[in-house]
């Protein structure tokens, strides 16, 4: 995979399955009853709590939405240097979405599924990969 248009696409693939909790939880209880009150007892017995989540969640789905955006900027670049200099930034944006989980684990704090925080890491490593090593 040494093509950056593939290792964007891949990204993109991930970041859309990892952020599609996110776009959908306004819209689905469901989803919002098993990701934040399993996580936070109590949480669901009080509206201030609910309110501040709601509000949290949509900041996080529109930053989840500029990523995708880079993504797709990405796919388009025609330059090598262009498609790097979008790796690097999409590389720290996605660092600082997958750090506080892994800060969270090591603390013993909750966190997501290690299957689901593996596969952050992968996004992670082909863009420094991409970064170092890929061509148009």
């Amino acid at each position: 995979m040494k093509k950056f248009k593939n290792i964007f696409l891949v990204t993109l693939i991930l970041n859309i399955l990892g952020a599609l909790p996110l776009f959908l939880m306004p819209f689905m209880p469901a989803i919002k009853e098993e990701l934040v009150f399993t996580q936070f007892e109590g949480m669901a017995n009080n509206a201030l709590a609910i309110e501040i989540w709601d509000l949290f969640n949509s900041v996080l789905a529109f930053m989840a939405g500029a990523i995708l955006v880079v993504n797709f900027i990405g796919i388009k670049s025609k330059s090598i240097e262009a498609a790097r200099t979008t790796a690097l930034i999409l590389l720290v944006l996605l660092i600082g979405f997958t750090l506080p989980d892994w800060i969270n684990l090591f603390q013993g704090a909750g966190h997501p599924p290690l299957l689901i925080m593996a596969l952050n890491l992968v996004p992670l490593v082909l863009l420094e990969y991409g970064r170092r090593n890929a061509e148009l």
